[in-house]
This record gives C-alpha cells, structure tokens and sequence, in this order.
C-alpha cells in the first residue's frame, strides 16, 4: 500500500487514482468516522484468508491439535506427520510468498492424503513399508 491516505470524499473526487492504487496493492480509505479502510483486489484477501486458516490448521497440527482438514495425520507415524508437515508449511509458504497458487498447495495436501489413504489399508501399509529383501525380486523374461 502506498503512503497516501485517502479521504471518504476522494472516492468520488478521485475515484480513478484510488482504484488504480487498490488494484496495484491496496488504498486505505478513512471514513467519515475515522474507521481505516483497505481497498485491495478480491484474489489478495481470498489467498491471505486462504494462507491465515491453513497456517492455524497446520500450527494446531504440529502441537498435536488437529482440525477435520488434517485428521488424516494420524495415519502417520510421527517422523512422516513431521515430514508432512514440513512439506505442508513449504508448499503453504510459498503462496504466501507469490511464488506459487493455492492450488499448488492443495496438490501437494492431495498427495499426502492419498499417502495417508494407502497406509491406512494393512495390506498396503505392509507392502509400502515393509522390509524388502534380494528375493523379493524374480529376473524379468523379455516380452515375445
């Protein structure tokens, strides 16, 4: 935001200017009662709500609180709901950073998820973690 305050009278007088400095970052407005006002682009609050309530879900997360968007962690162990973390607030980091969306966020939640989903089957979570040993592999026969 720039360093200008606007006044409730500069949104008709100079409506042009203010919009221009809300669409480059946001304007703040005072109203007639003094209330601060921020005029920003609707993408920037939908990603700073979006980055605000992931963080809280992922600090909750890491001090063993967890809300119903990652009761899923449970199906870790502790050093994979650490790394999970870790990779979560990354990939959270990073949008709040610009550098990436929140889709680029939500896939990775995504393939954590389903990492969380196969471990959840014991016959999967065996096959996925089990040891494995120089015979559990046959030679391969070239295709006809």
């Amino acid at each position: 935001m720039g360093s200008i305050i606007y006044q409730a009278t500069d949104l008709k007088d100079r409506r042009t200017e203010l919009l221009s400095a809300a669409a480059a970052g946001g304007a703040l407005v005072r109203a007639v009662d003094g209330t601060a006002l921020v005029f920003t682009r609707l993408d920037h609050v939908e990603t700073d709500r979006f980055v605000a309530g992931w963080s809280l879900a992922l600090h909750q997360a890491g001090e063993g609180r967890s809300d119903v968007r990652l009761g899923w962690l449970q199906s870790f162990d502790a050093d994979d709901r650490a790394e999970c973390l870790r990779d979560l607030w990354e990939a959270i980091e990073a949008v709040a950073g610009g550098t990436e969306t929140n889709d680029a966020f939500d896939s990775v939640l995504a393939e954590w998820r389903a990492t969380a989903r196969a471990l959840r089957d014991s016959d999967h979570r065996d096959v996925l973690l089990g040891d494995v040993s120089t015979n559990d592999f046959v030679p391969a026969e070239r295709p006809q």
